[in-house]
């Protein structure tokens, strides 16, 4: 009896946890991982990151707030942020996730107004458009005081400033895709832009939560073993796969 009674407890607890929804904070500005479709969130890392919590047992209440406002507040620990990227400065603050995937961040130029690129201090000089509180990495962290660098609210915001000739370059994550995406909404053609092959970063892209939330590790330990099946499955590579293909890659 003690012993089905243990078994009882511990299934209720697990049913509780289950329906414990987890706030999660990301942008709704850098489709195709994230962004509004008729006021709905959707995006690659939108289903990916619900997949995972669902699969480690909590209901995702995933949220779209301006970048670093959703940094800010979930440094309080009211929730969990997706699409993170490590830097020394945030990791005192905040425990990362496995790598949920790699994102490739690209430089795009006007077609009209194209230069060579290889290395980042071919941008030396350049007034370059990225967005506001992002961070995709140490190196290009260390690189930003060789050019001008132009913050805005999102990658359809850039593209259409680049379009203009506000900017010499823009930097977007996400790849291919993302440009094509961005490109549409704005209304420009994606044949005025060109998109370099050599990545400016390949940014890691975390799920993480605030160190002083007393459960962080074991979320994290359940989202981790998450991930890892959906990796072994396919599931993470499917759901990239069909964005890509919604974009026309």
């Amino acid at each position: 009896m003690v012993a089905l009674g243990a078994l009882v407890l511990c299934l209720a607890g697990a049913a509780a946890r289950a329906q414990t929804p987890l706030r999660v904070f990301t942008s709704a500005h850098t489709a195709p991982k994230t962004y509004l479709d008729h006021d709905k969130l959707a995006g690659y890392l939108v289903e990916i990151t619900a997949e995972a919590l669902h699969r480690a047992g909590y209901v995702a209440n995933i949220e779209a707030l301006p970048w670093a406002r959703a940094i800010a507040t979930a440094e309080t620990g009211e929730g969990l942020l997706t699409g993170f990227s490590w830097t020394a400065e945030r990791a005192q603050l905040f425990a990362y996730s496995d790598v949920v995937y790699d994102d490739r961040v690209v430089l795009v130029t006007r077609r009209v107004a194209d230069f060579p690129f290889e290395k980042l201090s071919d941008l030396n000089g350049r007034s370059i458009g990225l967005q506001r509180g992002s961070s995709y990495g140490q190196v290009l962290e260390a690189a930003l005081g060789q050019f001008h660098v132009v913050r805005d609210n999102g990658h359809c915001e850039r593209i259409k400033m680049l379009s203009a000739g506000r900017i010499d370059g823009a930097i977007l994550s996400g790849g291919d895709a993302a440009v094509r995406f961005n490109a549409a909404a704005a209304g420009v053609d994606p044949h005025d832009l060109v998109i370099h092959r050599v990545p400016v970063a390949i940014d890691p892209n975390y799920i993480a939560i605030a160190k002083n939330r007393p459960d962080a590790g074991e979320i994290l330990g359940r989202i981790n073993r998450a991930l890892a099946a959906m990796a072994r499955d396919g599931t993470t590579a499917r759901i990239i796969a069909a964005f890509e293909v919604d974009a026309g890659l």
